[in-house]
């Protein structure tokens, strides 16, 4: 993958994928191709903090999904998770918000 289809540090592309753009900042939503679900910007932009309680009962903190767009393509993946303390305040960090639909 490179960074042409997704929000990360283009310095690492994955595999055989050619360098791309490091743009260093969050993106808007939908700058890049959605996935095979549907879903934009799974992979980079912002890590995402989770309402989970992390798997270590002595942390403090919550999940954050991720990685953002400080991230390398080996890093790309929606299962890399890690903790953050709410106290703790980071630009490559937000929420992701959904919306449904729902049938009459």
């Amino acid at each position: 993958m490179s960074s042409n289809q997704a929000n990360f540090n283009g310095n690492f592309p994955a595999g055989s994928a050619a360098r791309g753009p490091f743009l260093e900042r969050p993106t808007k939503v939908g700058s890049y191709a959605p996935n095979k679900l549907g879903l934009y910007d799974m992979q980079g932009n912002v890590w995402q903090w989770c309402e989970d309680e992390s798997n270590d009962k002595k942390s403090p903190g919550r999940v954050r999904r991720g990685p953002s767009w400080l991230g390398t393509s080996q890093q790309l993946r929606a299962g890399i998770r890690t903790w953050i303390a709410p106290a703790n305040h980071f630009g490559d960090l937000g929420l992701r918000l959904a919306r449904v639909s729902v049938g009459k």
